[in-house]
């Protein structure tokens, strides 16, 4: 998945050729950036819901292949672990451009569900 499938037509017009970053804090309204300044993205121009940074289901760590928060959550509740993790690592070996991302995103909200079944 890109950057430009994720923003809507106006601001896609806006895409510069300089590297972007995703800002993972849940109360910034930002969610990529270009590395040199020139162009941020917020929330509302974007075509899906950032997980982290949503309040209500369904909040997504991985577009891709469509895990959600609350996933992660249930099956923590229910077995004490998930498979979401091992399910995106399995299914990353076709191809996945935000695997960092992903995966730090999931190891975070893993160790929040934990924590909150505990």
């Amino acid at each position: 998945m890109t950057l430009r499938s994720l923003l809507t037509d106006t601001a896609q017009a806006r895409i510069s050729e300089a590297p972007y970053r995703y800002c993972g804090s849940e109360r910034c309204d930002v969610v990529y950036f270009a590395q040199d300044g020139d162009s941020v993205f917020r929330k509302d121009e974007l075509t899906v819901r950032v997980g982290v940074k949503e309040l209500s289901p369904p909040r997504h760590v991985c577009y891709c292949f469509d895990h959600t928060i609350e996933e992660i959550e249930d099956q923590v509740q229910r077995t004490g672990t998930s498979t979401v993790l091992d399910d995106i690592k399995t299914r990353m070996k076709g191809g996945c451009r935000n695997v960092s991302t992903t995966l730090r995103h999931l190891r975070h909200e893993f160790s929040v569900a934990l924590l909150r079944s505990s």
